[in-house]
């Protein structure tokens, strides 16, 4: 369905791009859907590693170039050259950011916003944080505890395991992530892994 809407999209002249985009973004969303359940149904492969995680961070941003473009979202990154690897996995990690961006592009209100992504780590803190900030809708206080509760989202077309994959994933590395929001102004998710052994 995503390659032939594609094509209609490219094609020359071609009547109705924007249902051709509908369907493209719909497609995606229920391939992330369909990704989202299977990991949270099996038990994922935990192997560690010691990972550079500016690479990964880019080509996640890549990914969704597109999306941002077309929700018309600005993507800043702060990562250092001196930023430690971290204990974790690339698949899996791979996965968090993405599920972390995508949920920030979605806050975002019509006209647009900005997604800021920093990187850092403290001198001698054995450990890496990655915040990933947004100027979206923001979370209701009450809403905070239970925003990484399985099946439970804020929004009309979640699924609602986005979250609770994160965490789960996140903290099998030994690390944890913390949300703080403010309703109508945005949401900073940090991401917080140990830093590899040397």
């Amino acid at each position: 369905i995503r390659s032939s809407a594609e094509l209609w999209q490219e094609a020359p002249h071609a009547l109705g791009g924007e249902s051709a985009n509908d369907i493209i973004s719909e497609a995606e969303r229920i391939e992330q859907w369909i990704r989202e359940l299977l990991t949270y149904s099996q038990l994922p492969d935990y192997r560690k590693e010691a990972i550079d995680a500016r690479p990964l961070i880019a080509q996640c941003v890549a990914g969704l170039e597109r999306e941002s473009k077309r929700r018309h979202v600005g993507i800043a990154l702060a990562l250092p050259a001196e930023l430690p690897p971290i204990q974790a996995n690339a698949a899996l990690l791979t996965q968090v950011l993405n599920n972390v961006l995508c949920n920030a592009l979605e806050a975002m209100p019509a006209e647009g916003g900005d997604i800021a992504i920093r990187a850092h780590s403290t001198p001698g803190s054995r450990q890496v944080d990655i915040d990933i900030s947004d100027t979206g809708a923001g979370i209701a206080p009450g809403d905070i505890a239970k925003i990484c509760q399985p099946f439970f989202t804020t929004k009309a077309k979640g699924l609602g395991v986005g979250l609770t994959l994160v965490r789960r994933i996140v903290k099998r590395f030994g690390g944890q992530v913390r949300i703080a929001s403010t309703e109508g102004q945005g949401t900073v998710v940090t991401l917080v892994f140990p830093a590899a052994p040397r």
